[in-house]
């Protein structure tokens, strides 16, 4: 667990790593392993106010499946950083989730980037994609920052449907 502390993210000890194949939750801040790790169902993140760095560590999906990579709901205060995601339908899927931080994520292959319901005062910083049909899909979702995001390939980069504003 994490010490009590003005900073709403705490962060795990550096040389401290999980498996990403051998969990399909996390339930506080984590490193992953360095490698390329076949997580067929994705990662579900279970509480508020924790940051998952993945140290470029790459993350394979069954695209035929239709999984989803990192999913959340009625979350605040997440952090996703620096993770490689392959053949996954759906990179983000999150409901509800806010005043969350997606920076230096890369995306290779997939129906969605970011799919977001609901979600408000998020940043997306540095984010890439390669071949993901829609990057970026919000629906009444709003105050969210973009900055120094890519989209290669795919069909559209930002679809906003239904009472978006501010973003």
């Amino acid at each position: 667990t994490c010490p009590v502390s003005v900073i709403p993210i705490c962060i795990a000890p550096p040389n401290i790593c999980i498996n990403p194949s051998q969990t399909n939750s996390i339930s506080q801040t984590a490193n992953l392993c360095n490698g390329t790790y076949f997580v067929p169902y994705g990662l579900s993140i279970t509480v508020n106010n924790i940051k998952v760095s993945c140290n470029n560590t790459i993350l394979k999906g069954n695209i035929s499946n239709y999984p989803t990579a990192f999913f959340a709901y009625d979350k605040t205060n997440i952090s996703i950083e620096n993770c490689r995601l392959v053949d996954y339908n759906t990179g983000f899927g999150f409901q509800n989730v806010n005043n969350s931080y997606f920076i230096n994520n890369t995306m290779t292959n997939g129906s969605y980037g970011f799919d977001i319901y609901y979600g408000n005062k998020n940043s997306f910083i540095k984010n890439r994609f390669n071949n993901v049909y829609t990057s970026f899909w919000l629906y009444r979702s709003s105050n969210n920052s973009f900055l120094n995001n890519s989209v290669l390939g795919g069909t559209t980069g930002f679809l906003m449907y239904e009472n978006n504003t501010k973003n």
